[in-house]
């Protein structure tokens, strides 16, 4: 189950999103990091009625990547709906760099929920 939550953006790193990501900019749509719920459901049909070998040569991803991102998409696309949102920035860093940084920043509570400052 999803954590309660009304985010207003949604950003996505790792694997799945930055194939799926690849896969949208073979589209001749070269820097595009943003996904929509309508191109992740796109994304779905063609990744379930086209070879992974197909997609990924247009695209220049890894066919064995290309082959297990259907679950991916699906995930994805259910997260955006539960919160109601229409789109998600796919990010080049990851959780890791996301961890450095804020305990660069925060010290040993990095962790912990901070106050927002108004």
């Amino acid at each position: 189950m999803a954590p309660a939550g009304k985010p207003t953006r949604a950003w996505a790193t790792g694997g799945s999103a930055h194939n799926l990501a690849g896969l949208e900019r073979a589209k001749s749509r070269s820097g595009d990091r943003r996904l929509t719920r309508a191109e992740l459901s796109t994304l779905a049909s063609r990744l379930l009625a086209e070879p992974a070998r197909k997609l990924a040569r247009a695209s220049g991803e890894d066919p064995a990547r290309v082959k297990i991102l259907p679950p991916g998409v699906l995930i994805i696309a259910a997260i955006l709906a539960h919160f109601g949102l229409d789109e998600l920035t796919v990010v080049p860093e990851g959780l890791r760099d996301g961890m450095v940084a804020a305990a660069f920043e925060l010290g040993d509570a990095w962790w912990q929920d901070q106050p927002l400052s108004r």
